[in-house]
């Protein structure tokens, strides 16, 4: 009579197969969580710059905080804050957790949006819109 079922061995060499794959994968799935975290702060700097601008024409000067413009000071793993005066725009953005919801932080003003890896980034960094 022949038993059916898995020998510990080959229950062991599945496990570490698994576990390969999961090394694998892991690593790859968090760049990618990073990227898009990175791509949606890019992206929402620039909708937070437009909605500065429209504020700046209804109201004659920027505004103070996020609120003042209904946008979310927290988003996608990036923490949003506003810099500058009455009459300039800087908004900048960093990530919440370093090195697992982003590796940039972000600077925008009313010339472009710039990046930085390692430091706090500003119209100094490289330019990417």
């Amino acid at each position: 009579m022949k038993k059916r079922g898995l020998t510990l061995v080959e229950l062991m060499i599945m496990v570490a197969v698994v576990a390969c794959i999961a090394a694998i994968a892991i690593p790859n799935l968090m760049r990618q969580q990073m990227l898009q975290n990175e791509t949606s702060a890019v992206q929402y700097l620039g909708e937070i710059v437009a909605a500065q601008q429209l504020y700046s024409s209804a109201n004659g000067h920027y505004a103070k905080s996020l609120a003042e413009l209904a946008m979310m000071q927290e988003r996608d793993g990036y923490v949003f804050s506003l810099g500058g005066s009455e009459k300039a725009i800087a908004v900048s953005a960093q990530p919440k957790a370093p090195g697992r919801t982003g590796i940039k932080n972000f600077f925008a003003d009313a010339q472009g949006i710039y990046a930085s890896v390692g430091g706090l980034a500003g119209s100094h960094s490289e330019k990417i819109k």
